[in-house]
């Protein structure tokens, strides 16, 4: 989900080089991040939002609701 929101700010004019300045970490864990590579901690998560101008919801569903919508995404 994050790296579709970057898709919207790179249109922006955003890079990942841009966000890696401003969290402060090497551009290319923000790729990893982006790309879904590598987990990332909700801290991170909460950062890199905010880095792309957005704010990061969280919410607990049920189990067996959650894996209802993600196979309805799919």
């Amino acid at each position: 989900m994050i790296g579709r929101v970057f898709e919207t700010c790179r249109a922006n004019g955003l890079s990942q080089s841009d966000l890696a300045r401003r969290l402060g970490v090497p551009r290319g864990q923000v790729c990893l991040w982006l790309r879904d590579r590598e987990r990332m901690t909700l801290k991170a998560a909460v950062r890199l939002a905010d880095a792309m101008g957005h704010d990061l919801e969280v919410r607990l569903v049920r189990r067996a609701t959650f894996r209802a919508a993600r196979a309805e995404a799919q």
